[in-house]
């Protein structure tokens, strides 16, 4: 499929335990991503923390994309857990959109940086599409993005 923008896509911020709608679409994202790397490594991250700031991109009224991040009042940084998008979606900016709108909120409350754990080589690439740079190679591929106005 070739890589098409999407006009229509809103992105919003959500508490998971307030919409019970979203949660299965959640699994089923993460079971998709996780499919090939086994049964733990999908339980391990299905897991959501009171703590998590979770944004959730539309495109008309379907769920199609997640992000969570978690921060502290005291830290400069934010740390993004998770950006999933369903398969059919992917290539089309929904995970470019996610994150621009994290990111703008963690600029907002007075973040300077995000940082992210890429999944595999093909997620650096994204990230770095996106301003991420490489603090840490491979195994943990840990990147970091300046925030900046």
């Amino acid at each position: 499929m070739p890589n098409v923008e999407i006009s229509n896509i809103s992105v919003r911020q959500f508490v998971m335990a307030e919409e019970p709608d979203i949660a299965p679409v959640a699994k089923e994202l993460l079971a998709d991503l996780y499919q090939d790397r086994g049964p733990d490594a999908y339980k391990k991250c299905c897991s959501y923390t009171e703590k998590e700031i979770c944004y959730r991109a539309d495109v008309g009224e379907q769920p199609v994309g997640i992000a969570t991040a978690l921060t502290t009042p005291e830290s400069s940084e934010v740390i993004i857990r998770r950006v999933i998008v369903a398969r059919k979606f992917r290539g089309q900016s929904v995970g470019s959109v996610l994150l621009s709108r994290l990111e703008q909120d963690a600029l907002a409350e007075g973040k300077q940086r995000a940082s992210l754990y890429a999944l595999d080589k093909k997620s650096v690439k994204f990230y770095r599409q996106l301003g991420y740079w490489m603090q840490y190679p491979e195994p943990t591929y840990k990147m970091v993005k300046k925030l900046v106005v």
